[in-house]
């Protein structure tokens, strides 16, 4: 059976319930900011990871738009126009000094040519262009069509990847006449998605309608598809040799990919990757009418990792908050208790008979109130007390001479009572002496009659001894006698 252990002191029971209090409420902030802070915190991280994502793709959607509008301003130039309308190598010079002129200004155009309903290059800013044929590239396709477009392919002949811009060029009837085609790099775009915040927070891949990886911070995946290509979409790509007859080598990321087939709106899932062993948070996002997506994606153990570092911190802070105001609170309380241990020692110094004693406590509260009425109460036990010394003093003085002159008839009956006890004695002796005399007389006579007695009696054992003899002997005769007769 275990002891029990008697706290006495209100310190001591106000410092043992602030420290249990306190581990307490530590141990409830830790438990409530790992599990709550925690999910909030990876939770709130992802959504802003999505966020910043969704803002990357409105600004990378924006440089694609730029260069479209650009193309969009090239096909509908009356000098372009003029040129398809009456082809002539005046008109042609004169294109080309215009095509030069935006290259020059801005290097990250590759090239600027055209091409006619044919699909052959007729004039460009890249000579090699001129004369090749295009007719099998989907730029071409869909601006015969009459609608603007934009391609990713690696060229045929600089054999360099770029993004192509087509836009077609009309008649006043809306007859496509003519194509025009901007070549630009991928430099810019490339940029605006790898020196991007996202980029410095999760894997970022720029994919094109069929899943095909044009950029990533992950430069081993250019060119890979995100997943497995369905038999169409790889029979597409063959077709248009926008890749050159290179190999799509799939990545694990299947799920993706089907979302990437079927997009109806962006998504976020999350998926284990067997490869890189751990769970991520992936999100598509379509670059609204651009057939381009963003695909982010999250390792979720480098984003628990920084959140544990973070509610770590939190939870060293709300720690030390806790302490802080439980040490300044518990100081407060001894500081206004304080006032017990000089009341403690007043009653101490009564316990003692000690009424000189006096408590000073310079509050207005209740613990001033106790103090004055224990300086009071002392007072007052103060005199009480030394008036019952003086009644004390003065009732034993009186009691001192009651018992002196009862000692003095004491000592006076003792002595009578002890003669006459004397006398008594003396008489009693004498009466006792009389008594023995004549007792021992009365044994002395009983004595002689007893040895008298006993002298008689050891005669009377002898004569029967030998009467018991003589009879024995008669027995013996008759006997004897018996047998001679017979």
């Amino acid at each position: 059976m275990l002891p029990k252990i008697r706290i006495s002191s209100v310190r001591a029971k106000i410092t043992i319930l602030f420290v249990l209090l306190s581990i307490f409420l530590c141990a409830l902030t830790t438990l409530v900011t790992y599990f709550y802070v925690n999910i909030a915190l990876i939770e709130g991280n992802i959504s802003n990871i999505n966020k910043i994502a969704i803002e990357q793709v409105h600004y990378t959607a924006q440089i694609i738009k730029t260069d479209q509008l650009f193309s969009k301003m090239l096909g509908t130039n009356s000098l372009v126009r003029e040129y398809f309308l009456n082809p002539n190598e005046t008109k042609g010079k004169e294109l080309l000094d215009v095509f030069s002129g935006y290259t020059k200004e801005n290097s990250k155009y590759l090239a600027i040519y055209l091409l006619d309903t044919h699909g052959s290059g007729v004039v460009s800013t890249d000579v090699r262009f001129v004369g090749q044929n295009y007719s099998f590239r989907d730029y071409y396709k869909f601006a015969m069509r009459g609608e603007a477009y934009i391609d990713n392919a690696i060229g045929s002949v600089s054999n360099q990847f770029g993004y192509y811009f087509s836009y077609p060029v009309k008649d006043d009837g809306g007859t496509v006449i003519g194509i025009v085609v901007v070549k630009a790099s991928n430099t810019e775009i490339d940029n605006s998605i790898l020196r991007s915040e996202l980029s410095n927070t999760s894997s970022v891949m720029l994919t094109d309608g069929f899943g095909i990886i044009l950029v990533s911070n992950r430069p081993d995946r250019f060119l890979k598809s995100i997943g497995a290509l369905s038999p169409e979409n790889s029979a597409l790509i063959a077709e248009t040799n926008k890749l050159l007859g290179k190999e799509v080598v799939p990545l694990q990321y299947n799920e993706v990919q089907k979302i990437i087939d079927t997009y109806t709106g962006s998504v976020t899932i999350n998926y284990f990757d067997p490869k890189d062993n751990e769970n991520e948070n992936i999100s598509v996002i379509k670059f609204d009418d651009l057939p381009f997506y963003l695909v982010s994606e999250i390792g979720m153990q480098g984003v628990e990792d920084t959140v544990l570092s973070i509610v770590m911190k939190i939870i060293a802070i709300f720690l030390l908050g806790i302490l802080l105001v439980s040490f300044l609170t518990y100081r407060a309380i001894i500081i206004f208790i304080s006032p017990l241990s000089k009341l403690r020692s007043l009653s101490e110094a009564i316990k003692r008979g000690d009424f000189s004693q006096r408590v000073e406590v310079k509050t207005d509260d209740e613990f001033g109130e106790l103090a004055e009425t224990m300086n009071a109460m002392t007072t007052s036990l103060g005199d009480t007390f030394t008036a019952l010394e003086n009644k004390v003093r003065e009732r034993t003085k009186e009691l001192e001479k009651v018992m002196e002159e009862k000692s003095k008839y004491l000592e006076k009956e003792v002595l009578d009572r002890t003669e006459e006890f004397k006398r008594s004695l003396e008489e009693k002796d004498k009466s006792l002496e009389v008594k023995v005399a004549v007792r021992t007389d009365d044994l002395k006579k009983m004595m002689k009659e007893t040895e008298q007695m006993n002298k008689f009696m050891i005669g009377r054992e002898l004569k029967m001894t030998e009467l018991k003899k003589e009879i024995a002997d008669l027995k013996e005769k008759l006997e004897e006698a018996s047998h001679k007769g017979s």
